[in-house]
């Protein structure tokens, strides 16, 4: 638990980080494409290395799983997802159109969270049980090489037609230009509350059916049940923007909080450019995730 909340902290710098290079390095194809072209590989290979746990003293394995599991995290895969979620600002500057493709974006990953808590342990146990590391080290990559495929189509299918002409020259006046922006706290605290009560609901259901029911069998189920209400409100939240504010939205319900966490953020920056007439896109993002991990760490 100690770790898990350390490493919280430094996914929070790392994110940052990302964004501050996300948005102040463009290569051909543009600032996110270039990312997801360059590092999704070694992420996937990343993420195998976590499961390789050397049988040895209690002290190296655990600075094992600390290092690997950092560089997974940390570092990778903070990188990618940052990419990824900020390609929308890039992409389009319509508002309507940006907000349809971030909220299709948590649709998915909330499909995909759901998937995997359903079928992770059933595949672990055809690769061999939940004793072996090699049918974890095995299901990972599976499910590695299917996430693969939508990375692959947004590198050949999709293009950047929004440059960032006055990025934020570093991390800190990124920040302070996010510090300013009334409509970014709201978004941020939103973000918190909605990924506080999503893992303490977690948490809660970890101790129930492992303490009261006495069945972590069917956690897979337990999950994919408790996220469905989630993904139908992703699906219909595009349909509904044309009748109600995300404003309106986001006062309902968590499940379209959740929903809409990354299109609030996407309006910020216009509004936040009109503001200071600064563009600050990935580092509002990152400093979003912040609040994310915070509430996920705690």
């Amino acid at each position: 638990m100690s770790m898990l909340l350390c490493r919280k902290g430094f996914d929070g710098v790392s994110d940052l980080i990302a964004g501050q290079l996300i948005d102040t390095h463009k290569s051909k194809g543009g600032h996110c494409i270039p990312v997801l072209l360059k590092w999704t590989l070694p992420t996937v290979a990343s993420v195998a290395l976590v499961f390789t746990v050397p049988n040895s003293t209690v002290a190296v394995r655990v600075a094992y799983i600390f290092v690997t599991y950092n560089l997974f995290k940390t570092v990778l895969d903070t990188y990618v997802c940052m990419a990824h979620v900020s390609l929308a600002t890039y992409v389009t500057c319509n508002s309507e159109e940006r907000s349809h493709m971030l909220i299709f974006k948590m649709l998915f990953a909330a499909l995909t969270r759901t998937i995997m808590a359903s079928v992770m342990l059933p595949m672990v146990n055809f690769f061999g049980g939940q004793q072996s590391q090699g049918a974890w080290i095995k299901s990972i990559l599976v499910f590695g090489i299917i996430g693969l495929v939508p990375l692959a189509l947004n590198i050949l299918l999709v293009k950047e037609r929004v440059d960032n002409e006055a990025p934020p020259e570093n991390i800190i006046q990124g920040v302070k230009r996010g510090g300013v922006n009334k409509y970014w706290w709201m978004a941020f605290v939103v973000n918190l509350c909605a990924n506080f009560i999503l893992t303490f609901n977690l948490s809660v259901s970890v101790y129930y059916l492992n303490s009261v029911m006495g069945n972590m069998g069917v956690m897979g189920t337990f999950v994919a049940c408790s996220n469905m209400p989630g993904v139908v409100l992703c699906v219909v939240c595009p349909f509904l923007l044309k009748k109600f504010t995300k404003r309106q939205m986001v006062l309902f319900g968590m499940g379209f909080a959740m929903g809409m966490a990354g299109a609030l953020i996407g309006d910020c920056i216009d509004y936040g450019e009109w503001k200071t007439g600064t563009r600050v896109q990935s580092v509002l993002f990152s400093a979003s995730s912040v609040g994310a991990k915070a509430g996920q760490g705690v």
